[in-house]
């Protein structure tokens, strides 16, 4: 369940967060993954609710810088212990493409635990891809960071491999089809928010998911709030230790073929980001050989302004985005 507690921007965001607890409790899960816990006095109400409840294993990742800012937001708490926990963040998407989208400001990635389920190892994987905005591609992102998903739990040792995450992106999507391609099968609960089950040779299967619209939250003055944007998906799975089904032959050459296409447009972009910005300094150098007027002013900071947003995004924002597409590339090549 994404849990919407954004600071600063969502709605009532302490009374919901102290009501996560007893909604998530009503369902009775033995495992529970929250995305977007972002701080740690948040995670801490919901940590010591669920603890209250019978889920006294739990799991959050810490920021690793002040207030929300770097945090993962990610939470697995279980009735089961919990062992062997790591977290690896996403290369992908840590550079900022337009400053307001904020997934920048996070440490966005995937936490897995093993629950020991009475000698059972039962590998539990929670992630929160890349979010989309309309005045940017993100698909490649998130196609890199199912990549690096795909790596950490394949060095994980377990008997099944469950995944909850907010996949921010369809089932159709090619981030989501290279999962299925290598064997993260999703239930399809919603079009972003999912479960997924790591395929085996025999009857691990997914029982039932449901989609449930998220419950209100009476908040101060009567009136109440949805306690997130985001649905609740409940699922219920049959494990069974197993091998992983082999791979179909060329079942990853698609979304490395997507890759490479990223990658080829981010150069040409580049490119003319950097021609752009010498046109602005071209404009710049003009301009600083005229008479001072107001007309020259505007010109002087629009050409500035223009030469460091071409210089930002030609040397640094697609460089950055070039290596992590084309380190992605190498990872699925070696899975």
């Amino acid at each position: 369940m994404n849990t919407w507690a954004v600071p600063w921007i969502s709605p009532s965001r302490s009374v919901r967060v102290a009501a996560i607890a007893d909604g998530v409790a009503r369902h009775q899960p033995d495992i529970v993954a929250l995305q977007e816990l972002w701080t740690e006095d948040d995670a801490d109400v919901v940590r010591a609710g669920l603890a209250r409840r019978g889920y006294s294993h739990e799991v959050w990742y810490q920021p690793s810088s002040v207030g929300s800012f770097q945090s993962a937001g990610l939470l697995i708490a279980s009735r089961w212990p919990l062992s062997e926990a790591r977290f690896v963040p996403f290369r992908a998407g840590s550079v900022p493409h337009t400053p307001w989208h904020l997934d920048w400001m996070t440490r966005k990635g995937v936490a897995v635990v093993i629950a020991n389920v009475a000698g059972f190892r039962l590998a539990v994987a929670n992630a929160h891809f890349q979010s989309d905005y309309r005045t940017g591609d993100y698909e490649p992102v998130r196609v890199a960071q199912a990549a690096t998903l795909l790596s950490a739990v394949g060095q994980v040792s377990a008997d099944a491999l469950v995944l909850a995450a907010d996949f921010n992106a369809g089932a159709t999507a090619m981030s989501s089809r290279l999962l299925t391609e290598a064997g993260l099968i999703r239930a399809r609960a919603s079009d972003i928010d999912d479960v997924a089950l790591r395929a085996n040779a025999t009857r691990s299967r997914i029982v039932s998911v449901r989609s449930l619209k998220p419950w209100n939250v009476r908040v101060d003055g009567g009136a109440t709030v949805p306690i997130s944007d985001h649905p609740v998906i409940v699922a219920e799975l049959e494990l069974s230790p197993a091998r992983i089904q082999a791979r179909r032959p060329g079942a990853l050459d698609e979304p490395v073929r997507f890759l490479s296409n990223a990658v080829r447009t981010t150069r040409f972009q580049r490119w003319v980001a950097l021609a752009v910005g010498c046109a602005f300094g071209v404009g710049l150098a003009a301009l600083g050989r005229r008479r001072r007027s107001k007309r020259r002013k505007i010109g002087l900071v629009a050409c500035t302004i223009g030469m460091a947003w071409a210089a930002y995004f030609g040397l640094f924002y697609a460089t950055q985005r070039i290596a992590s597409l084309e380190a992605a590339r190498a990872t699925l090549t070696t899975l």
